[in-house]
């Protein structure tokens, strides 16, 4: 369940189970927080929590700009549709064909993000960089979830 609009602070110290700085800056506060139920991610204002039984699956990677990518291609194919029929300014309908095709380049390339899938959801939430140690930080928090899950299962079982 992730939360957007309820303000979500910050786990005390002593339930954090490991913490991972998202940005070089260390002024901005740009956190992930790993406790025992829960994921959070802090960019600044924006914050997000995943609670750990809920997530499929992490990734970090490039993200593709749906956005962009689908405004560039409609700008392009229009210029080129009034380029041909011939009834506006060619240079103007070339300025405006290229910015599109700029624009569909761009939504092409994405963005560097972290993508959480959940159960019944996915989140995108996209960084301007990815830290060294993201990579490290995603391992332990699979082996910690998969250590977790086989001590409640022996726990059950007993």
């Amino acid at each position: 369940m992730k939360s957007a609009k309820k303000k979500i602070q910050i786990p005390e110290d002593k339930s954090i189970v490991a913490r991972c700085q998202l940005s070089s800056n260390s002024t901005v506060e740009k956190i992930s927080v790993i406790t025992p139920f829960w994921l959070y991610f802090i960019l600044d204002k924006k914050r997000w929590r995943f609670e750990n039984d809920n997530i499929t699956h992490i990734t970090v990677g490039h993200h593709r700009l749906m956005g962009p990518l689908i405004i560039g291609a409609l700008i392009a194919c229009f210029a080129i549709i009034f380029i041909s029929r011939n009834e506006f300014d060619p240079f103007l309908l070339l300025t405006i064909f290229v910015g599109g095709l700029i624009l569909l380049y761009h939504g092409w390339s994405g963005s560097q993000a972290i993508i959480v899938k959940e159960k019944n959801d996915t989140t995108v939430i996209y960084l301007k960089e990815i830290p060294e140690a993201m990579d490290s930080y995603l391992r332990f928090y699979r082996n910690y979830l998969t250590k977790r899950n086989d001590a409640m299962s022996i726990f059950h079982i007993a």
